[in-house]
């Protein structure tokens, strides 16, 4: 083929009766995996292989206000992680979701130090939830395991997260410990459904020993 030529390559082989072509585009699709390095294979139409590039991709921002009417306005600590930690500029793409079912496409309009405002566009459909109404009772590990713990727990649709007390744990959190932990816990969910395309976070209960947290079940989700 002339592409072959050009790049001083060889053919090895029989040469396959196959066409294949190579796209720039934004793509506006609700396929969970677009903004990453994926196949899509089709059983008689061949195989599409998705490689974002740097910028080519949605970023998804999971804030919790009401998504209603043409514009939302974003305080400091918004306007910072815009800015800084996703690297976004006046009228780069994105977006929002509030897991209260509603998604939407958005456009940065304002970026400054204490504020920012996105101009809301048009209406997504949020993935569906798992059908299963998962509880992880998880025991409390050392280190940093728990944040790991909490992303995967989010990713694979765990509804509910219980960190629990074990008469061998290491790790012991008092009242005010387990109040500033929880609170990181859920960012590090908020986070994760940003990252793989999930609508709603787990809710993350305060840490209990191990029997209250299988008393506080629902008597039909105890095994």
């Amino acid at each position: 083929s002339s592409v072959r030529a050009a790049i001083g390559g060889a053919l090895h082989g029989d040469a396959a009766h196959q066409a294949w072509g190579v796209m720039d585009v934004l793509a506006v699709t609700d396929f969970p995996d677009w903004r990453m390095k994926s196949f899509v294979r089709s059983q008689d139409e061949g195989i599409l292989m998705v490689l974002p590039r740097e910028g080519g991709h949605l970023v998804r921002l999971y804030v919790e206000l009401e998504l209603e009417g043409t514009s939302l306005a974003l305080d400091e600590s918004g306007a910072h992680y815009l800015g800084h930690v996703l690297r976004l500029k006046r009228g780069d793409r994105l977006v929002v979701f509030n897991g209260c079912g509603t998604e939407r496409d958005a456009t940065v309009d304002t970026l400054q130090r204490h504020g920012a405002t996105l101009a809301l566009a048009a209406v997504r459909a949020a993935l569906p939830e798992s059908p299963l109404d998962l509880t992880l009772l998880q025991a409390l590990p050392k280190s940093d395991a728990m944040d790991f713990i909490v992303q995967k727990a989010t990713e694979l649709g765990v509804r509910t997260l219980v960190p629990i007390h074990t008469e061998f744990s290491v790790v012991r959190l008092d009242a005010e410990r387990s109040e500033r932990r929880v609170a990181h816990w859920r960012k590090i969910a908020r986070s994760a459904c940003e990252q793989c395309g999930r609508h709603t976070p787990p809710r993350i209960e305060p840490a209990l020993d191990l029997a209250a947290a299988i008393e506080a079940l629902p008597t039909t989700e105890r095994l």
